[in-house]
């Protein structure tokens, strides 16, 4: 049978690249146990430098209409022999998987909203606090599998469960701050802009990606306005797992990176840069009392700095770490167990 996978991903950078960095992720732990990985949909652009190697082929397409892409996602499944083909592509509905069901391939579909009819084989919804009573409703396919909560989050490699027990000063005085891996709308200007007039002596570590629209903007504003020890531009840091560890509290976008962060145990502020980023920052916030800021139009330098006051009060706090970094293998295990 083949050991071939293939991931369907909507990402761009102004969609953001959540969804890409978790089908990496989950691609890379599947080659690393012998599979094949295959991508259909973004621009290869979009592939995180640390996975380039990941996918045998990449293969960018466009989005037509649900009846049309699941076609020739099912083509393009059969001209590589894959034998399981993996959906992180919320424009997916009723129509598409009606055709998926009349093809043998099994696949797993990404949700995070229990609020559409799924067929799947297996759906992955890492929220927080999510439970089978959510899909009570949704799910039309007997033998679906729920892979729910956070045990399923999709982590890169060098984020397993690893609390920082050395609260030192140097690192209580740097703040990890991140809008998304995409167009982060002059959000991270305006937090080092609140954070820098606070006067609080912290160092900022910002961070973000060369598919960053605006990067040359901030770059422009940080050597206008920033003395070189206030700030720190990562831009596709390759050590994105030590960065975090360097610092005592973050402020981030409530997406995939949230995960990455209570792995590292990190205190946090949250905001949403998208509308479905909304229940994941406030289910992170109902489970560890993480702040949660809303939308980031929303988003002011008086309520930035008071949510930011409140974190360094309570920076030495233990924060509860419900990601240990092995979800990914939990996921590969259940992918590798229909081979079987």
């Amino acid at each position: 049978m083949s050991n071939t996978v293939l991931f369907r991903c909507d990402a761009s950078p102004e969609l953001g690249l959540g969804h890409v960095f978790r089908c990496c992720t989950l691609a890379a732990q599947w080659v690393r146990q012998g599979g094949r990985s295959l991508m259909l949909g973004p621009s290869a652009d979009v592939c995180p430098a640390e996975f380039a190697h990941v996918f045998s082929h990449w293969q960018p397409c466009e989005f037509d209409n649900e009846i049309s892409d699941a076609e020739r996602t099912c083509e393009f499944a059969d001209l590589h022999q894959a034998m399981a083909l993996v959906l992180d592509d919320y424009r997916v509905h009723d129509d598409y998987q009606q055709v998926l069901m009349q093809h043998p391939m099994q696949w797993l579909q990404f949700d995070g909203t229990g609020q559409k009819n799924l067929w799947a084989d297996w759906v992955l919804n890492a929220m927080p606090g999510t439970h089978a009573d959510l899909y009570a409703k949704r799910i039309k396919n007997p033998k679906t599998r729920l892979l729910l909560g956070p045990d399923y989050a999709l982590l890169r490699p060098g984020f397993t469960a690893q609390a920082i027990s050395d609260k030192n000063e140097e690192r209580s005085k740097r703040l990890f701050v991140f809008a998304g891996g995409g167009d982060d709308k002059q959000v991270l200007q305006l937090l080092l802009q609140t954070v820098l007039s606070m006067d609080t002596g912290l160092t900022v570590c910002a961070v973000t990606t060369s598919n960053n629209p605006g990067l040359n903007h901030l770059k422009h504003w940080i050597n206008s306005h920033a003395q070189s020890h206030q700030i720190e531009l990562h831009v596709d840091t390759p050590d994105m797992p030590g960065l975090m560890r360097s610092c005592g509290m973050a402020v981030v976008s409530a997406g995939t990176v949230t995960y990455e962060v209570n792995a590292t145990g990190l205190p946090m502020v949250l905001f949403s840069m998208a509308q479905n980023q909304n229940p994941q920052a406030l289910a992170w916030s109902a489970l560890t009392g993480a702040s949660c800021l809303g939308d980031y139009r929303q988003l002011s330098a008086p309520l930035i700095a008071q949510a930011v006051t409140d974190m360094l009060e309570h920076a030495h706090t233990p924060v509860k770490q419900w990601v240990d970094g092995q979800g990914a293998q939990r996921v590969v295990d259940v992918l590798w167990e229909s081979m079987a």
